[in-house]
């Protein structure tokens, strides 16, 4: 599906799920390199930015595996991708109803600034979201649920990873964009790319801060679980060592011999249960003043 949005003197043209005609046709309309059409076809592996004569060719990932291609033009940009991107979405709306932006010295690059903010302030919205849900899952360790909290912690740390994965390589991108920039729309432009490059800067480390508090978080976890399990281990270790006595007095006295000692008294069943509960107390009291409990 193609749409195209006209805003001062720049064509935006805008691709979800490209067809081989609709890339065939802007091919021969832009006059794109047929390593370029080719890659618009199908999500790539990898991010990158090429310097081609008449336009720079951008791809970059964004957290779940959303994928858009930049192709920048002097007086036109594509953007190529593969499912709904809501901040491509609701950019588009808003320039087709004449949202202002800086008309001064304008172009692709200009336009291409402000959809790649929108893309990050959709990440820092994301970002705040998560970090509400670890500030939940901390309350909940904190009150004692430990055991359930290690799946939780472990799927969002699995979110996390997946920013990094996604965003560390824009670094590099944006810093070689950086570079070619001014090369191509002029000095001016300067503003615009070291602002994407602060922008990158702000999210990275947001997630470097929710990252290391999601470790402290996971390790403070372990910590209490391993401690209760500890002290459970040792309640059954305590009472498996205080029974061990009686359960010997009773097999000595379950023998099956000609003397036994006590047994045919009078109360015998009573003084064998005494002498039982003499020793486990002994035990018992024995391990307080250690401080084994």
């Amino acid at each position: 599906m193609i749409k195209r949005v006209l805003y001062n003197g720049i064509t935006w043209v805008d691709l979800e799920n490209p067809s081989a005609e609709e890339v065939a046709e802007l091919a021969k309309e832009f006059n794109l390199h047929p390593l370029v059409t080719s890659e618009l076809l199908s999500p790539s592996l990898r991010p990158k930015i090429d310097m081609h004569k008449d336009y720079l060719y951008i791809i970059l990932h964004f957290i779940d595996d959303k994928e858009v291609d930049f192709i920048l033009g002097k007086d036109f940009l594509i953007t190529t991708r593969y499912e709904e991107v809501e901040p491509l979405i609701k950019f588009s709306k808003a320039i087709s109803i004449g949202e202002q932006m800086s008309k001064t010295d304008f172009n692709s690059g200009i336009l291409f600034y402000y959809i790649t903010k929108g893309l990050y302030t959709e990440l820092e919205d994301k970002l705040t979201r998560l970090k509400a849900h670890m500030k939940h899952i901390e309350e909940r360790v904190y009150s004692g649920d430990e055991r359930e909290m290690v799946l939780e912690l472990a799927h969002t740390g699995r979110k996390i990873l997946d920013f990094h994965q996604s965003l560390d390589p824009h670094k590099d991108i944006l810093g070689s964009f950086q570079r070619h920039a001014e090369d191509f729309y002029g000095k001016n432009y300067g503003r615009y790319s070291s602002s994407l490059l602060a922008n990158f800067y702000k999210v990275h480390q947001r997630i470097k801060r929710i990252s290391a508090l999601h470790s402290e978080l996971r390790a403070t976890n372990d910590s209490l679980l391993a401690t209760k399990q500890n002290s459970i281990m040792q309640v059954f270790t305590i009472v498996a060592f205080v029974t061990l006595i009686p359960s010997l007095i009773a097999s000595i006295f379950g023998m099956n011999t000609r003397n036994m000692p006590i047994i045919g008294n009078n109360y015998d069943f009573w003084l064998v249960l005494l002498i039982m509960m003499i020793l486990s107390a002994t035990t018992y009291t024995i391990f307080k003043h250690k401080k084994l409990l």
